[in-house]
């Protein structure tokens, strides 16, 4: 990493500054950080993956939400994403790192896949273009994800 690189992490604020974010949710089914967001069964008390509904914005990272679990080789991890029926956090406002499924550049338009919650910079089946949303930054791999990060601004 060079000098100056700053390291992301799936659903991190990552640029001071203003941001707003929608708390004090429930998250209606397991949701990864970093994950797009739209309201759940009681949309004004639930969220859920985004699966094509309205869009509400991107699951913000917990340190204290996840589960301990062991990778193939034993050896011990946390999982960090909300649980169903955790109370969680939707950033509406501001620059969150997402996981992207393609190489992105800052300024790209953003598209969020209603299959799985991802985001991309180019349309194509199933995906919505996000509203008064761009990509903030290129692309970075990092332990085997591509992360980039979203600069939102939702009323």
């Amino acid at each position: 990493m060079s000098t100056g690189e700053r390291i992301l992490q799936k659903g991190k604020i990552s640029r001071t500054g203003s941001y707003h974010a929608w708390g004090q949710l429930v998250a209606e089914e397991v949701i990864e950080f970093g994950q797009a967001c739209q309201g759940g069964t009681d949309p004004e008390l639930q969220a859920k993956v985004y699966a094509g509904g309205t869009f509400i914005g991107v699951a913000q990272y917990d340190a204290t939400k996840g589960y301990s679990t062991r990778d193939g080789s034993g050896n011990p991890s946390v999982v960090r994403k909300y649980l169903q029926y955790d109370t969680m956090v939707v950033v509406r406002k501001g620059t969150v790192v997402v996981e992207v499924k393609e190489a992105v550049s800052a300024l790209d338009p953003v598209y969020v896949d209603a299959a799985t919650g991802y985001f991309y910079k180019q349309a194509g089946g199933g995906r919505t273009l996000v509203a008064r949303a761009q990509f903030a930054s290129d692309s970075q791999t990092a332990d085997s994800l591509t992360l980039a990060e979203l600069e939102l601004d939702l009323p």
